[in-house]
Protein backbone atom coordinates (compact mmCIF):
# COMPACT_ATOMS: atom_id res chain seq x y z
CA UNK A 1 0.00 0.00 0.00
CA UNK A 2 2.95 2.30 -0.48
CA UNK A 3 1.19 4.22 -3.25
CA UNK A 4 -1.93 4.63 -1.12
CA UNK A 5 0.09 5.68 1.92
CA UNK A 6 0.81 9.13 0.48
CA UNK A 7 -2.92 9.67 -0.07
CA UNK A 8 -3.87 9.15 3.54
CA UNK A 9 -1.00 9.99 5.85
CA UNK A 10 -0.97 13.75 5.45
CA UNK A 11 -3.83 14.60 7.81
CA UNK A 12 -4.75 11.24 9.29
CA UNK A 13 -3.29 12.11 12.69
CA UNK A 14 -5.94 14.80 13.19
CA UNK A 15 -8.17 11.96 14.42
CA UNK A 16 -6.20 11.94 17.66
CA UNK A 17 -7.88 15.21 18.69
CA UNK A 18 -11.20 13.37 18.88
CA UNK A 19 -12.48 12.34 22.33
CA UNK A 20 -12.36 8.53 22.61
CA UNK A 21 -16.09 8.26 23.32
CA UNK A 22 -16.90 10.11 20.05
CA UNK A 23 -14.42 8.20 17.91
CA UNK A 24 -16.75 5.30 16.91
CA UNK A 25 -19.38 7.86 15.85
CA UNK A 26 -16.82 9.67 13.69
CA UNK A 27 -15.45 6.49 12.06
CA UNK A 28 -18.96 5.11 11.43
CA UNK A 29 -19.89 8.52 10.03
CA UNK A 30 -17.02 8.34 7.54
CA UNK A 31 -18.11 4.81 6.61
CA UNK A 32 -21.73 5.96 6.24
CA UNK A 33 -20.60 8.67 3.82
CA UNK A 34 -18.70 6.11 1.73
CA UNK A 35 -21.89 4.01 1.63
CA UNK A 36 -23.94 7.03 0.52
CA UNK A 37 -25.81 7.34 3.80
CA UNK A 38 -25.86 10.12 6.40
CA UNK A 39 -23.19 12.79 6.14
CA UNK A 40 -21.33 13.91 9.25
CA UNK A 41 -21.76 17.63 9.88
CA UNK A 42 -18.98 19.92 10.96
CA UNK A 43 -21.32 21.59 13.43
CA UNK A 44 -21.33 18.43 15.58
CA UNK A 45 -17.53 18.52 15.91
CA UNK A 46 -16.73 22.24 15.75
CA UNK A 47 -15.37 22.18 19.29
CA UNK A 48 -12.80 19.54 18.31
CA UNK A 49 -11.57 20.65 14.87
CA UNK A 50 -11.46 23.85 12.83
CA UNK A 51 -13.37 23.81 9.54
CA UNK A 52 -10.11 23.38 7.61
CA UNK A 53 -8.98 20.50 9.84
CA UNK A 54 -12.42 18.89 9.47
CA UNK A 55 -12.19 18.94 5.68
CA UNK A 56 -8.65 17.54 5.77
CA UNK A 57 -9.64 14.86 8.28
CA UNK A 58 -12.66 13.72 6.26
CA UNK A 59 -10.71 13.63 3.02
CA UNK A 60 -7.76 11.77 4.53
CA UNK A 61 -9.83 9.17 6.37
CA UNK A 62 -12.17 8.64 3.43
CA UNK A 63 -9.14 7.85 1.24
CA UNK A 64 -7.63 5.53 3.85
CA UNK A 65 -10.81 3.61 4.57
CA UNK A 66 -11.46 3.18 0.85
CA UNK A 67 -7.93 1.87 0.34
CA UNK A 68 -8.22 -0.54 3.27
CA UNK A 69 -11.38 -2.04 1.74
CA UNK A 70 -10.14 -1.90 -1.86
CA UNK A 71 -6.95 -3.73 -0.87
CA UNK A 72 -9.02 -6.18 1.22
CA UNK A 73 -6.72 -5.75 4.21
CA UNK A 74 -7.16 -7.95 7.25
CA UNK A 75 -7.67 -6.39 10.69
CA UNK A 76 -4.01 -7.03 11.47
CA UNK A 77 -2.85 -5.35 8.26
CA UNK A 78 -5.14 -2.37 8.85
CA UNK A 79 -3.64 -1.96 12.29
CA UNK A 80 -0.13 -2.25 10.81
CA UNK A 81 -0.94 0.47 8.28
CA UNK A 82 -2.32 2.73 10.99
CA UNK A 83 0.74 1.98 13.11
CA UNK A 84 2.91 3.26 10.24
CA UNK A 85 1.00 6.55 10.51
CA UNK A 86 1.77 6.62 14.28
CA UNK A 87 -1.89 6.24 15.19
CA UNK A 88 -2.33 5.10 18.80
CA UNK A 89 -3.25 1.47 19.54
CA UNK A 90 -6.56 2.57 21.11
CA UNK A 91 -7.60 4.35 17.92
CA UNK A 92 -6.39 1.44 15.78
CA UNK A 93 -8.60 -0.92 17.77
CA UNK A 94 -11.65 1.34 17.45
CA UNK A 95 -11.11 1.74 13.69
CA UNK A 96 -10.81 -2.04 13.27
CA UNK A 97 -13.92 -2.65 15.38
CA UNK A 98 -15.91 -0.18 13.25
CA UNK A 99 -14.57 -1.43 9.93
CA UNK A 100 -14.70 -5.21 10.43
CA UNK A 101 -18.50 -5.72 10.48
CA UNK A 102 -19.06 -3.29 7.59
CA UNK A 103 -16.42 -4.51 5.13
CA UNK A 104 -18.89 -6.20 2.77
CA UNK A 105 -21.29 -3.26 2.86
CA UNK A 106 -18.50 -0.81 2.03
CA UNK A 107 -17.07 -3.03 -0.71
CA UNK A 108 -20.51 -3.21 -2.36
CA UNK A 109 -20.89 0.58 -2.07
CA UNK A 110 -17.50 1.09 -3.73
CA UNK A 111 -18.39 -1.32 -6.53
CA UNK A 112 -21.73 0.42 -7.04
CA UNK A 113 -19.99 3.80 -7.06
CA UNK A 114 -17.63 2.53 -9.75
CA UNK A 115 -20.49 1.10 -11.81
CA UNK A 116 -22.42 4.35 -11.58
CA UNK A 117 -19.61 6.18 -13.34
CA UNK A 118 -21.05 4.85 -16.58
CA UNK A 119 -24.06 6.59 -18.04
CA UNK A 120 -25.44 3.41 -19.62
CA UNK A 121 -26.04 -0.05 -18.16
CA UNK A 122 -26.79 -3.25 -20.07
CA UNK A 123 -30.07 -4.60 -18.70
CA UNK A 124 -30.86 -7.45 -21.11
CA UNK A 125 -29.89 -8.95 -24.45
CA UNK A 126 -31.31 -11.28 -27.08
CA UNK A 127 -29.50 -13.02 -29.90
CA UNK A 128 -30.31 -14.93 -33.08
CA UNK A 129 -28.05 -16.80 -35.45
CA UNK A 130 -28.70 -16.18 -39.12
CA UNK A 131 -27.23 -17.90 -42.12
CA UNK A 132 -26.65 -15.73 -45.16
CA UNK A 133 -27.48 -17.82 -48.19
CA UNK A 134 -25.84 -17.43 -51.57
CA UNK A 135 -27.17 -15.64 -54.56
CA UNK A 136 -27.05 -17.32 -57.95
CA UNK A 137 -23.63 -15.75 -58.59
CA UNK A 138 -22.03 -16.96 -55.33
CA UNK A 139 -23.33 -20.49 -55.08
CA UNK A 140 -21.25 -21.64 -52.11
CA UNK A 141 -21.62 -18.64 -49.81
CA UNK A 142 -23.07 -19.62 -46.44
CA UNK A 143 -21.91 -17.20 -43.80
CA UNK A 144 -23.25 -17.28 -40.23
CA UNK A 145 -24.15 -13.88 -38.78
CA UNK A 146 -25.16 -13.18 -35.21
CA UNK A 147 -27.98 -10.70 -34.68
CA UNK A 148 -27.60 -9.18 -31.21
CA UNK A 149 -30.20 -6.93 -29.55
CA UNK A 150 -29.03 -5.03 -26.45
CA UNK A 151 -31.44 -3.37 -24.01
CA UNK A 152 -29.52 -0.46 -22.47
CA UNK A 153 -30.75 1.59 -19.54
CA UNK A 154 -29.72 5.23 -19.71
CA UNK A 155 -30.61 8.14 -17.47
CA UNK A 156 -33.24 9.18 -20.01
CA UNK A 157 -34.82 5.72 -20.27
CA UNK A 158 -34.41 2.40 -22.06
CA UNK A 159 -32.76 2.17 -25.47
CA UNK A 160 -32.45 -0.82 -27.78
CA UNK A 161 -29.36 -1.30 -29.92
CA UNK A 162 -29.26 -3.97 -32.63
CA UNK A 163 -26.07 -5.17 -34.30
CA UNK A 164 -25.10 -7.93 -36.69
CA UNK A 165 -21.72 -9.55 -36.14
CA UNK A 166 -19.63 -11.80 -38.32
CA UNK A 167 -17.73 -14.68 -36.78
CA UNK A 168 -14.55 -12.57 -36.35
CA UNK A 169 -16.45 -9.61 -34.90
CA UNK A 170 -18.18 -11.94 -32.45
CA UNK A 171 -14.81 -13.30 -31.29
CA UNK A 172 -13.60 -9.72 -30.70
CA UNK A 173 -16.74 -8.90 -28.72
CA UNK A 174 -16.39 -12.02 -26.56
CA UNK A 175 -12.73 -11.19 -25.86
CA UNK A 176 -13.67 -7.64 -24.83
CA UNK A 177 -16.47 -8.86 -22.57
CA UNK A 178 -14.19 -11.44 -20.93
CA UNK A 179 -11.63 -8.70 -20.21
CA UNK A 180 -14.36 -6.50 -18.72
CA UNK A 181 -15.57 -9.43 -16.60
CA UNK A 182 -12.04 -9.96 -15.23
CA UNK A 183 -11.94 -6.31 -14.15
CA UNK A 184 -15.32 -6.63 -12.42
CA UNK A 185 -14.20 -9.81 -10.64
CA UNK A 186 -11.05 -8.04 -9.44
CA UNK A 187 -13.18 -5.19 -8.06
CA UNK A 188 -15.37 -7.67 -6.22
CA UNK A 189 -12.18 -9.21 -4.83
Amino acid sequence: MAAGRSECDKDIKLIEKCPKDSLPKVIHGFLDEICGQNVLRFHDFSKVWSIEEWKQLKSSWSSCLRLFIKDNLSVENIEKQLDQFSISKDIQKIVSECLRPRKDEIRLALIEETCNLSQAILKDFDWKLKLIMATDKLANMREPVLSLDLDIKEKTGMKQVSVELSKDELKELITSLEAANKVVLQLKG
